[in-house]
């Protein structure tokens, strides 16, 4: 489980490991009857931490809310949909 530290110029700080059951926890509290999906995106760091961004679109493409986290470590579960890759995209 995930320990939210800090809010610091629009990036959540998390204390351990960030995980799928979080963001899809946001993604999930944010979604409106027009939202379509949720893009979720990482940065690796040169401090070694992640940076992950999560926003929701409507079916138009249009952002409705976004945020962001800054993590030492992602779970295991947020690494395998990410597939090697450095985003995706959740379904809402």
């Amino acid at each position: 489980m995930w320990h939210l530290v800090w809010w610091f110029l629009g990036v959540l700080l998390v204390l351990g490991a960030l995980t799928l059951v979080a963001i899809q926890s946001w993604v999930r509290e944010q979604a409106t009857q027009q939202t379509a999906y949720a893009e979720v995106i990482r940065e690796h760091l040169d401090s070694g931490n992640y940076r992950v961004v999560a926003g929701v679109f409507t079916r138009r493409g249009q952002l409705q809310e976004r945020t962001a986290w800054e993590c030492e470590t992602i779970d295991q579960d947020l690494k395998n949909r990410f597939r090697g890759h450095d985003r995706f995209r959740m379904e809402v």
